[in-house]
């Protein structure tokens, strides 16, 4: 009589590979998950420091022409430069408002400028 051999079920090499795929699957997401919260962070951040230096141009362009001249102010964790300086032959004044954001490995500048008739 030859002895019958029952292929159903698995050995223990293959649920051993099959368990190292999954765990270098489960890996490689959770370093994915890691990546987009930061990039989601600093996306946050970024808007923030535009709509500063944006509500520094536009005071500087609501009222009468503005003086020559630059200024600087903390707004939370941003630090905001603004210079205005003569543009088109003295009838316009451009406003440039640089903002310095903390917390990246180099602090990221943004910056937003507009021209202002006089």
């Amino acid at each position: 009589m030859a002895p019958t051999t029952d292929p159903g079920g698995f050995t223990v090499l293959e649920v051993l590979i099959a368990m190292l795929l999954l765990a270098v699957g489960v890996l490689g997401l959770t370093g994915a998950a890691a990546v987009a919260t930061r990039m989601i962070g600093d996306a946050r951040r970024h808007t923030q420091a535009i709509a500063l230096a944006q509500s520094v141009v536009e005071r500087l362009r609501s009222g009468a022409c503005p003086s020559v001249g630059d200024g600087e102010a903390s707004h939370g964790p941003y630090r905001v430069h603004w210079t205005v300086s003569p543009a088109a032959g003295g009838t316009a004044r451009r406003a440039l408002a640089v903002v310095e954001t903390p917390g990246g490995r180099p602090a990221r500048v943004d910056s937003v400028s507009a021209i202002v008739p006089c």
